[in-house]
């Protein structure tokens, strides 16, 4: 039997190793929270980075708000825009926040009133406006880029405008740095404000067409592989399996997702250019199984010799749209607004740009 002294240091060593463990986990607790917290603070930064930025102010000289207030009615025609970037930068697919705030601006003072994707679908299928808001117009953006949501979002919810953002479906995972998050497209889509729809798949890229190492829009060209070029039968699943793909991702990621209309990366389903005079007669018939609307580039960049090319600024068939970059300021596009919807002459409206019409810059780039 151990008497009350012997069992003294046992009971201290105890105590003490109760102590010591106690401080341990403390110390550990503090420096998990802690390191918690710097992740929380990082991840608000981060979110606070990609967060939208205020509208800038704009204003129209007198000259501009004269034009813009007397800009004439018009009836079934919906004249579509399409941007790239919104940002402090003035590159080819790119316009400056204050511009697009110019340009919303001027829309607002014409009396024009954006649609929803919905709406211009069924422009598409009647050829008419009717039960549509007065000069209705559709606002459309391509690549679901972060800077176009962050340039643009406030500016549109000033003027209670909508628009359509086409995404490829890969980017978010595989560019989120540039291209905007799953969870930032779906509070988009339930903003009011914006519609997400299909841009591609993977497919917003180019494929070896050539043994010389020569390239080719994806869904325009069939591919180079070491035997030769792929069979017609192995371009059709290729291209079917990555629209296919795209849809089946947006609508896994982004809550009351319908596929309404889908924008053709780099303008070009093979009619522009392609090793293949098949692919624009598959691929175009292809996509109006899976979309009411299918948008091309704009329509004065057209050209010759391109005998599967749709003319003219819309048909039932193609949706174009009038594409915005540093060159369009607001007498080009007011310009080129009041051609489309009064029907003037196609050719008049290269006179518009004051370029000649074989530097009309290619819509394709995108």
């Amino acid at each position: 039997m151990q008497s009350p002294s012997d069992t003294t240091p046992r009971r201290k060593r105890l105590t003490r190793a109760l102590r010591l463990s106690v401080a341990g986990i403390v110390c550990w607790g503090l420096l998990i929270a802690g390191a918690a917290a710097i992740v929380l603070v990082k991840d608000n930064e981060a979110a606070e980075a990609r967060e939208a930025m205020p509208a800038p102010h704009a204003r129209l000289d007198p000259r501009e708000l004269s034009t813009w207030s007397h800009f004439p009615d018009y009836r079934n025609e919906i004249p579509v825009l399409a941007y790239h970037g919104v940002n402090s930068e003035s590159s080819y697919l790119t316009v400056t926040r204050r511009r697009f705030a110019e340009q919303l601006l001027a829309l607002h003072i014409a009396g024009f009133h954006t649609v929803t994707i919905g709406q211009y679908a069924r422009y598409m299928k009647t050829g008419s406006t009717a039960g549509l808001p007065s000069k209705p117009i559709l606002l459309t953006f391509d690549d679901g880029r972060l800077d176009s949501y962050q340039g643009a979002d406030k500016t549109l919810a000033k003027y209670h405008d909508t628009a359509v953002m086409f995404v490829v479906a890969s980017w978010p995972d595989e560019d989120p740095g540039w291209a905007l998050h799953w969870n930032e497209l779906v509070k988009m889509q339930q903003s009011g404000r914006w519609e997400i729809q299909e841009h591609a798949g993977a497919g917003h890229t180019f494929v070896p067409i050539d043994s010389d190492g020569g390239t080719g829009e994806f869904y325009a060209y069939r591919e180079w592989r070491e035997s030769g070029l792929e069979p017609f039968s192995a371009y059709k699943a290729r291209v079917v399996h990555d629209v296919r793909w795209g849809e089946r991702v947006l609508k896994e990621h982004i809550p009351g997702y319908r596929p309404v209309a889908f924008a053709v990366p780099y303008s070009n389903y093979g009619q522009r250019f392609s090793n293949d005079p098949r692919i624009p007669r598959y691929f175009l018939p292809f996509l109006h199984t899976q979309f009411p609307v299918v948008f091309d580039g704009d329509y004065l960049d057209e050209g010759k010799r391109r005998p599967d090319e749709i003319k003219g600024r819309w048909s039932p068939e193609l949706g174009y749209r009038i594409t915005q970059g540093p060159v369009m300021n607001l007498p080009d596009l007011s310009c080129r607004l009041h051609d489309f919807v009064a029907r003037i002459p196609l050719w008049r409206e290269y006179s518009c740009l004051k370029f000649d019409r074989s530097n009309v810059p290619s819509a394709h780039s995108d």
